[in-house]
């Protein structure tokens, strides 16, 4: 399971962040898979898939570079989306698109 930075109390009630912590920022030189593969082995010691359960982010949906899956991640990881979605392989339905290329 990951670790999630504890939350002071929020209306009274002791609970916990969905952001991971400590915070791991994402290298613009890599794609959004490798960072989950580097997160997941920074947070829990285990593979990227199974962080991405631990999250809720389906896999199929985070695989083709959908926009609800990125953002999840982003929530998770306390990257800015667009950040995370500059390294992401849009999958559409006759090509792939990385970085602004077909």
């Amino acid at each position: 399971m990951a670790c999630f930075e504890r939350n002071p109390r929020r209306n009274g009630v002791v609970g916990v962040n969905k952001q991971l912590y400590p915070y791991l920022p994402f290298d613009d030189a890599e794609t959004v898979e490798s960072y989950v593969r580097r997160l997941s082995l920074f947070h829990t010691g285990r593979d990227g898939p199974s962080l991405l359960k631990d999250l809720a982010i389906d896999k199929r949906a985070f695989l083709s570079g959908a926009e609800d899956a990125i953002s999840a991640l982003a929530d998770a990881s306390g990257v800015a989306a667009d950040v995370l979605m500059r390294g992401t392989f849009v999958h559409k339905a006759r090509h792939r698109q990385f970085r602004g290329e077909l």
